[in-house]
């Protein structure tokens, strides 16, 4: 959620983010080359679980072995480049949920809560619901699929600031068994579901 009219990479070597993993995976200049470009099925043993801590940190190496093969190794870098101007007309009409995940090595939770705080002062009267998911990496969403249902099926909080603590959800959550195809551009499902999350 970048700032109305700033593009995506602008945050990339923010103070918020650092710490993040992605940077050293890129095996390019995504200036030279329009993508971030990424082994993840490099034979350097180091590079590959630093991808795997990047993205699928809560998987066991075999079943990210199975996810790197479904992988794109270019993600376009023209949406993260492109500066989108929201409007409290449109987007503020929407109704918001982020959902952090605070084991993310990709977008660090430092800079997860700067989009919540920069979202909530542009529209004051309608912040986010925000949902903390306490052991989440940024792809714990293809481990623990079945955990945003919970959240999001849940019923709705008096006051639409609130944070839900979801450890509570997960001890009720469901296995899902299988692999999905992940657009690891925008982390949608790839045919013609998409996924939010």
């Amino acid at each position: 959620m970048p700032k109305s009219g700033v593009p995506g990479v602008a945050y990339i070597a923010v103070p918020e983010n650092e710490g993040e993993l992605v940077g050293p995976q890129l095996k390019a200049d995504p200036a030279i080359v329009g993508a971030l470009r990424m082994d993840h099925r490099s034979e350097d043993v180091t590079y590959r679980a630093n991808g795997k801590q990047a993205y699928y940190g809560d998987v066991s190496d075999d079943e990210y072995l199975a996810v790197a093969n479904l992988m794109t190794p270019d993600v376009p870098v023209a949406p993260l480049a492109t500066p989108v101007v929201t409007t409290r007309e449109r987007w503020g009409s929407v109704r918001r949920h982020y959902i952090m995940c605070l084991q993310d090595q990709a977008i660090r939770p430092a800079l997860q809560q700067r989009f919540i705080d920069e979202a909530n002062a542009f529209l004051p009267a309608s912040p986010n619901l925000c949902i903390r998911w306490t052991r989440a990496t940024r792809r714990s969403s293809r481990s623990r699929p079945s955990s945003p249902n919970c959240w999001l099926g849940s019923p709705q909080p008096t006051h639409r600031s609130e944070i839900w603590e979801t450890d509570e959800c997960l001890k009720n959550e469901r296995t899902s068994f299988g692999f999905r195809p992940i657009c690891a551009g925008c982390s949608g499902i790839r045919g013609d579901i998409f996924s939010p999350f």
